[in-house]
């Protein structure tokens, strides 16, 4: 495991496209959530958005390999108007949800409210690993489309959009550390609001998937529950 850079952003033609890491604990997982100290530490394991402007309000969202078979939606300002896809629902709420929020943050910060985008998502985060996936679409979604509204975004600014994000999806079930490590890159320690970079040695640590994935959601209960 390197400590790997926060979000990429790469001008093309007429679109951006940006990529942000995903992130390994080191301390404090889940228990973060409730306000104590954690590290986490970004990986080589990257989400990459692709944004490009539309001339309508609607939204695009191609799903490339979210280890799903890939698929496409379109919808106009409410994610319920999105077409019908051969896709179970649970997945595709999860797949667009958070790419919605990003949109959302996006159009806030470039006061674009009818912005439209078309939106490609690949990723080579395994997805419910506890790797950070969602933090990372989060904050390439965010960047990439501020970047094609011409309104680009400091660190902390992109930081402090995609946590509001992931705790706008995830119910306030969200603290800052995956966002804020996503967007920064490195190993950073978070408690509470109080975030910050720190330094690490390049050590080589291997981390292992096992091919199961697991519901945030009830995992940070869980640790309610022990509390």
């Amino acid at each position: 495991m390197s400590h790997q850079t926060g979000a990429r952003p790469a001008r093309g033609a007429a679109m951006t496209v940006v990529s942000a890491p995903g992130k390994v604990y080191l301390f404090g997982e889940h228990a973060v959530v409730y306000g104590e100290p954690a590290v986490p530490c970004a990986i080589e394991r990257r989400a990459t958005v692709t944004a490009e402007p539309r001339d309508d309000d609607h939204v695009r969202v191609e799903a490339q390999d979210l280890t799903l078979d890939g698929f496409a939606v379109e919808y106009a300002n409410e994610p319920d108007e999105r077409s019908a896809v051969d896709v179970p629902k649970p997945l595709l709420d999860a797949a667009t949800g958070y790419v919605d929020a990003a949109v959302k943050q996006a159009r806030d910060a470039a006061d674009a409210p009818a912005a439209g985008f078309d939106i490609s998502v690949s990723s080579d985060i395994p997805l419910g690993a506890g790797l950070g996936s969602s933090a990372a679409v989060v904050v390439a979604g965010i960047e990439a489309a501020t970047q094609a509204l011409s309104e680009p975004l400091g660190r902390r600014e992109l930081a402090d959009r995609a946590y509001q994000a992931e705790y706008d999806v995830q119910d306030g079930q969200a603290s800052r550390a995956d966002t804020f490590c996503s967007t920064m890159g490195g190993a950073v320690r978070v408690e509470g609001d109080d975030c910050s970079r720190i330094t690490a040695p390049a050590l080589p640590f291997v981390v292992g998937f096992d091919g199961g994935a697991g519901d945030t959601g009830e995992l940070v209960a869980g640790v309610r529950a022990l509390r």
